[in-house]
């Protein structure tokens, strides 16, 4: 409540009307250091593959308006788990947390550039996702003290796979911590605005994300 108050007294002060994005208190992340975490989902090989072809084929090159470098694909992890349906977020993050104890998953670096892309296992979906209707969503957690940025995908079809895992990087990168850019006057996140709007980098099917540049979706 306190932070929705925050951003509406923010667009009052900025100037009520106005449209495009504008940039909060919050950062950006820099040097994306993506990591792909697969929890029995059939789809992993290929859905890295698709990842690491658009990231290779330019996907981040559109936020560079907004800070944020081309990043850095670091490793793709497996792991043949099972959870309880619909799964506990604590308890999928706490999974995560075991397996960079147990050095399956690389731990995240200090400097808060890491995002961890979590796909989750078929047939189930995510309390918060559920709650939120959602196919994805991102936020922000810490491994032994050390900050880092994830990212919940649902198992699905390869084509959703591939659009929500764009679209939840492009707003983990431009709005790791929900107190950076923005939409005026919704409040949305750059991948919000552009929902839907597809484009194809490196041969794979991604989201659009919106350019305040352009002012349209690119």
């Amino acid at each position: 409540m306190k932070r929705a108050l925050f951003w509406l007294l923010l667009w009052f002060i900025v100037g009520c009307g106005h449209t495009g994005v504008f940039k909060g208190p919050g950062g950006v992340i820099a040097n994306p250091r993506i990591h792909l975490v697969f929890w029995s989902d059939p789809l992993a090989d290929t859905i890295s593959g698709d990842i690491q072809a658009a990231l290779a084929g330019g996907m981040l090159d559109r936020l560079a308006e907004y800070g944020v470098g081309p990043g850095e694909f670091v490793a793709t992890h497996y792991a043949d788990v099972s959870f309880p349906a619909p799964y506990d977020d604590l308890a999928l993050l706490q999974e995560l947390g075991k397996e960079m104890d147990s050095g399956l998953v690389e731990t995240p670096l200090a400097g808060g550039q890491d995002i961890y892309v979590l796909f989750l296992p078929p047939a189930g979906t995510s309390v918060i996702l559920t709650a939120e209707h959602a196919s994805g969503y991102h936020a922000a957690t810490t491994h032994n003290a050390t900050p880092y940025y994830y990212a919940m995908v649902q198992s699905g079809p390869r084509l959703q796979e591939d659009v929500v895992a764009s679209h939840e990087i492009y707003e983990a990168a431009t709005d790791p911590d929900a107190a950076s850019w923005r939409n005026w006057p919704s409040l949305e996140e750059l991948a919000d605005m552009c929902e839907g709007d597809l484009e194809i980098i490196g041969g794979v099917t991604v989201e659009q994300v919106w350019s305040q540049v352009k002012l349209a979706c690119e």
